[in-house]
């Protein structure tokens, strides 16, 4: 585990410009996934079980040169993200299980075990592999562009008149290649992960804790609101060419915008109008690979509406009959109402209980 190392207590003594290891990235750029390190499964890792080592594998990470020099283009990629993180925490003197747990305790005073980095005992996380049926010609299709995209990508980068972004994302995506099975959410069942915190990849909690804990953060209790409010400012940069579109697991965040550790602008580039006057905060939270999301809404005096908490937890890993339509594409596809009718179903509730 994670437990040990550093000093004492959950304080991670890093100011945001501290530099994350030899790529000297700043603390602030691994928040806000502008570090440049791309790799979905880090070279340094050999097995899957180096992968949940949480002493070794987070150095190693932040030793790993950057696929692009910090700062060029904000890119979603957790494992790197939550591995880095991890480090930090390190480098600050605490661990990430310590900051864990000081915050979740006091976002659940009392009551911080029930923010839990590890899978509790006993609950079934995930099915070890999706349940086996027969594809339909659409499924076959979807598999044959999607392989299609991959080894357009890999031959873009590849090729001597590729940019620099265009040879990060060939690498990026060749980094999966017979490793995509440790990143691939049933991975999480294994007793390995279940007893690792995998950072970037897992928390569990129930949906009502998760918005009490939320509800915390955006009214003070965790954080102050002058720290909160530099965590909410965008840190998006230029498009850059060649970033392309995400890997299908994490296709959810194409054109996503990041602040420190939240994402933001979830509810509005799902189509949902909040209503909100002019020069109002935007929403923000985030969003996960299964179809889960945490969400802040901000009030409006304008119009009358509270600011509201929204959390959907779902684990739809196993492809269970209702879990069919996958919720990774939930955002940004044709199954785009299910999230904007959840959304705009308690947006015009918390209007109306005004």
């Amino acid at each position: 585990g994670g437990g040990g190392g550093g000093g004492g207590g959950g304080t991670v003594g890093l100011s945001l410009a501290s530099e994350i290891g030899p790529s000297r990235a700043s603390l602030e750029q691994v928040l806000s996934h502008t570090s440049g390190h791309w790799t979905l499964v880090p070279d340094c890792v050999g097995t899957f079980a180096e992968l949940c080592d949480e002493e070794r594998t987070p150095a190693a990470v932040a030793a790993e040169p950057p696929l692009l020099a910090p700062g060029t283009c904000q890119y979603y990629t957790p494992i790197a993200y939550g591995q880095l993180v991890a480090h930090a925490c390190r480098s600050g003197g605490s661990s990430m299980r310590r900051a864990w747990s000081a915050m979740a305790e006091a976002a659940l005073p009392g009551r911080g075990g029930a923010l839990s980095l590890t899978a509790p005992e006993g609950d079934e996380v995930a099915e070890v592999w999706p349940k086996m049926r027969n594809p339909t010609i659409a499924d076959f299709a979807a598999d044959m562009l999607e392989l299609t995209d991959f080894l357009g990508v890999i031959t873009r980068g590849s090729s001597e008149s590729a940019s620099e972004v265009e040879r990060a994302k060939a690498t990026m995506m060749k980094s999966t290649f017979r490793r995509l099975n440790w990143i691939e959410p049933s991975a999480l069942r294994s007793s390995i992960a279940r007893a690792s915190a995998m950072p970037g990849c897992q928390a569990y909690a129930s949906a009502r804790d998760t918005a009490e804990a939320l509800r915390a953060l955006a009214t003070g209790r965790v954080i102050s609101q002058r720290a909160l409010a530099d965590c909410l400012r965008s840190r998006r940069t230029a498009p850059a060419a060649g970033t392309g579109r995400q890997t299908k697991m994490h296709r959810l965040f194409d054109d996503a915008e990041f602040g420190l550790g939240v994402q933001l602008g979830i509810a509005e580039r799902a189509g949902v109008a909040l209503a909100a006057a002019d020069g109002a905060e935007q929403s923000w939270g985030h969003l996960a690979a299964n179809g889960s999301f945490a969400i802040v809404v901000p009030g409006c005096a304008a119009t009358g509406a509270r600011p509201l908490v929204a959390v959907l937890l779902v684990n739809l890993d196993q492809q269970g009959p209702s879990g069919e339509p996958a919720a990774t594409e939930a955002y940004a596809s044709d199954n785009a109402h299910v999230f904007r009718a959840v959304l705009r179903q308690l947006v015009a509730a918390n209007v109306a209980q005004h």
